[in-house]
């Protein structure tokens, strides 16, 4: 029988893509962006235009910075331990053109853990202007997911419409919420992640 899929977002749940993110743009545009600005709409992070959150994004991804950034912790551990009992699945909404440097970073952090990564297509040109209001739902059905865990609400709530069991991870100020609906549990840490499955497992 087949193992359940877990889809599993990369940046900000694998990658602390936040961090390294805020570092790089501080110290190469001359802004003070923190924590509190981050978004993944990125003419709203730096209030550019969209030409100019273009172009500094060009810079970041031609530097290859996403090199850069630090595995989460604890992250390592508990997937070696869930890919026991599940298939192991990236979504991410990075742009393909990230592919190389993304899946030396994942080979580098997390050895021979994950079947596949899917790139969501989300900013690919064209349509980036309007990427961050996409969600990962009909990708979660198509794909046939049991779980999902993702930073950002919108995806979590997209996976509930379509019955699939969800875990927003991290405390981040852009997944704050008051309320979660029934089928989404928040886990602040990997370890977390971890009592959560074992939970499932009784």
């Amino acid at each position: 029988m087949d193992k359940p899929l877990i889809i599993i977002d990369l940046d900000n749940t694998l990658a602390a893509s936040a961090e390294g993110f805020i570092e790089f743009s501080n110290t190469n545009f001359g802004t003070s962006i923190t924590i509190a600005d981050y978004d993944e709409d990125r003419t709203k992070t730096w209030g550019v235009s969209f030409e100019e959150a273009e172009r500094r994004q060009k810079v970041m991804r031609d530097r290859e910075n996403q090199r850069d950034y630090k595995p989460m912790e604890h992250a390592n551990e508990v997937l070696n331990w869930l890919k026991n009992d599940y298939k192991l699945v990236i979504l991410t909404s990075r742009r393909k053109e990230a592919e190389t440097y993304t899946n030396d970073w994942l080979e580098q952090h997390y050895p021979g853990l994950f079947v596949d990564v899917i790139y969501s297509g989300f900013f690919e040109d064209g349509q980036a202007s309007t990427g961050h209001l996409r969600t990962k739902g009909d990708q979660y059905s198509r794909l046939g997911a049991s779980y999902v865990i993702d930073d950002y609400m919108k995806h979590c709530g997209s996976a509930a419409e379509v019955n699939v069991q969800s875990i927003l991870y991290g405390n981040y100020p852009w997944n704050r919420i008051d309320h979660l609906p029934d089928e989404v549990t928040r886990c602040g840490s990997w370890l977390e992640i971890k009592e959560f499955f074992e939970t499932v497992k009784k």
